[in-house]
């Protein structure tokens, strides 16, 4: 009579797999890769590190020889992980997903690894081509011209592209630029190491409720950083639509990823960091009482007329972000499980792996712990043997006993 279940399986089902740390992994090191766009970077900040010759966008807070210092500089700080000896921070202005694999490269150079535990970034606003949006929805010269102001791309539009990004609607040729966000995350996650996290943030508001403006701005310029007060409710419609679509496809990563000892996270910054509540003193998109984006500018107080700050969030945006970001990482991320290998595999990574030819029984799969296969096994009532080192990972934790 044909067994539907190995002898391995069983013991695995009837026996909690082996989670044992092993000896010396308190000191096991963690490699950290900080990658993005001009969100990540710290674009926004005066006094950033001088971009390197052939990449004339990448102004980075690296706290590096300066006080400007972006949000996962900061966050690492305050995660205070002595483990987290091996660090890159790659991130550049302008920076599409098309461009991460060529900031993961970097960052292995940099941190002297090929594989991470922990990777962070923010990445989506440029391949929508928000910044073209910004620059259409405050063109002055088109109102100097007795062009109405205001944006002249609408909504359904801009939802259609993040569908786009997220991968539900077709790319589009000069309405998109880069890959899609679950094809972004499977390439970071191939670089990881099991017990790795993937911490993706989204986008703050960049300008505050029309409500919630000063009498003046209302009644008198009708305009915040010249971003007229009629557009202002669709732009946060579109950054909403944007912050909960990355989300979702944050979440799917996590879900494809997880069995594999990899996860996904998702950290909304719109919500957890820049508008936080009703009271003045807890909102901070431009406008506000106390933003925590510059607006237009030509980068005067910069020392270099970069006009890139623009729209941009300052050292405060950065620094609130950062201890935010860390302390969770400090306290809800389980950081103490990275960088080690775990004795055994999980049940997950077993329960459908397939079966290596052995003992008379030819190759199968295993579904849900079982080989349904309908070959029936032949050879001797025990066969011992361990597998070869090329086949799964359970394989490698059990010798199999095969019986009949």
């Amino acid at each position: 009579m044909r067994r539907l279940v190995l002898a391995a399986c069983t013991l695995v089902v009837l026996t909690p797999v082996a989670t044992a740390v092993p000896a010396g992994a308190q000191d096991d090191p963690i490699t950290w890769w900080a990658l993005g766009d001009s969100y990540s970077s710290g674009e926004g900040i005066p006094g950033t590190e001088p971009p390197a010759p052939g990449q004339p966008e990448c102004a980075r807070a690296s706290g590096n020889n300066t006080s400007a210092k972006a949000w996962a500089v900061v966050a690492r700080e305050k995660m205070a992980e002595p483990r987290v000896t091996s660090w890159a921070f790659t991130p550049c202005t302008g920076a599409t997903s098309s461009d991460v694999e060529g900031q993961m490269s970097q960052a292995a150079t940099a941190s002297g690894t090929e594989q991470a535990d922990i990777v962070t970034l923010s990445m989506g606003g440029n391949d929508i081509l928000f910044a073209d949006v910004i620059r259409n929805c405050i063109d002055i010269e088109a109102s100097w011209n007795s062009i109405p102001p205001g944006c002249s791309i609408d909504e359904a539009t801009l939802r259609n592209r993040i569908d786009m990004l997220v991968g539900s609607t077709p790319p589009e040729k000069g309405k998109y630029s880069g890959i899609t966000l679950p094809t972004l995350y499977d390439r970071i996650a191939d670089k990881m190491r099991r017990g790795g996290a993937v911490i993706v943030l989204g986008y703050p508001q960049i300008i505050e409720e029309v409500s919630r403006w000063a009498g003046w701005r209302r009644k008198i310029t009708r305009n915040c950083e010249a971003v007229q007060m009629s557009d202002v409710a669709m732009l946060r419609s579109v950054a909403g639509y944007l912050n909960q679509q990355i989300a979702l496809a944050v979440q799917a990563a996590d879900a494809r990823w997880s069995r594999k000892g990899i996860r996904f996270h998702w950290r909304d910054i719109a919500t957890g960091v820049y508008e936080t509540g009703g009271r003045p003193d807890q909102r901070h998109a431009l406008c506000s009482s106390k933003p925590w984006l510059n607006g237009l500018s030509i980068g005067i107080t910069s020392g270099d007329f970069r006009t890139e700050r623009s729209f941009h969030p300052t050292q405060e945006g950065h620094t609130a972000t950062g201890t935010w970001l860390g302390n969770w990482m400090r306290s809800d991320l389980g950081v103490d499980r990275m960088g080690r290998k775990p004795e055994s595999p999980g049940w997950d990574e077993i329960k459908d792996a397939p079966i290596p030819a052995m003992c008379g029984h030819p190759p199968a799969t295993l579904v849900d712990g079982k080989d349904t296969s309908s070959v029936p096994t032949t050879g001797s009532s025990s066969c011992w043997r361990p597998y070869p080192t090329a086949n799964p990972a359970w394989c490698r934790a059990y010798p199999v006993k095969w019986g009949h």
